[in-house]
């Protein structure tokens, strides 16, 4: 197979097996270039799986951020209600982080493990932290890692009967799983519906990573009307859960 179709969001991995130079290519420019070496041999059965009959299964090594979770222990579950103006019944509030089930912030290098609603109409968008999704997440494949998630089209995107978790609707694509390994970065992070004119209407929020390295302070306006740098105060810190 020479020619691979992604969604938005996913990722491949490859092996290569080829006899001479070429390039690798994304609608129609080229990313990479391989070059061969002239003096080898040629190895027309090379495979990169093993096995007697080369039928198990070739697992590509992969970064921390996306090691498989499938098989892990979870350290914390939370579930993540998205609405139109809204997340977890909470609109956007710049001093106010989401906290999970117990009151209580996320720990870095943890294993979550998140229960999405409402994504069929509000595809849910994280920043710095790719989800994997274990199950009923509609079309998007168990196994793989993605940055939004986007459920099936034909539920309703709010309970009907209440504004209550407990009496959405229970099919599949009403209960997506994901998991993620806060790995890498702590600090605030931000999530919001992936429509922005939801997330500006208040479909948005932050949760903050405790424990773990974090981003050093910089200004946020890099040069001021006098050319210095320091027009800018550090903010202060923002406020945890507990």
């Amino acid at each position: 197979q020479s020619v691979f179709s992604l969604t938005s969001s996913s990722r491949l991995d490859v092996a290569i097996r080829c006899t001479a130079d070429t390039d690798i290519r994304v609608r129609s420019s080229t990313v990479a270039t391989i070059h061969v070496d002239s003096g080898g041999t040629t190895t027309t059965s090379a495979t990169p799986f093993t096995g007697p009959g080369h039928d198990e299964s070739w697992q590509s090594y992969r970064l921390p951020y996306v090691q498989d979770l499938t098989g892990v222990a979870v350290d914390n579950r939370w579930t993540i209600h998205v609405d139109e103006t809204n997340i977890n019944d909470a609109r956007f509030a710049q001093r106010e982080p989401l906290c999970d089930e117990n009151g209580a912030d996320f720990d870095y290098m943890s294993v979550q493990e998140w229960t999405i609603r409402g994504a069929n109409t509000h595809p849910l968008h994280v920043h710095t932290y790719p989800m994997q999704v274990i199950s009923d997440c509609g079309d998007h494949e168990d196994g793989e890692f993605y940055d939004t998630i986007v459920t099936s089209k034909n539920l309703p995107s709010t309970p009907a009967s209440s504004s209550s978790l407990s009496s959405y609707p229970h099919s599949s694509h009403a209960k997506c799983k994901v998991r993620v390994k806060l790995i890498d970065v702590a600090g605030p992070v931000l999530i919001h519906c992936h429509i922005f004119q939801h997330a500006e209407q208040g479909a948005m929020g932050w949760m903050n990573v405790v424990g773990g390295p974090v981003q050093p302070n910089e200004p946020r306006v890099h040069h001021c009307p006098d050319g210095s740098l320091d027009c800018d105060p550090v903010p202060p810190p923002l406020p945890l859960c507990s």
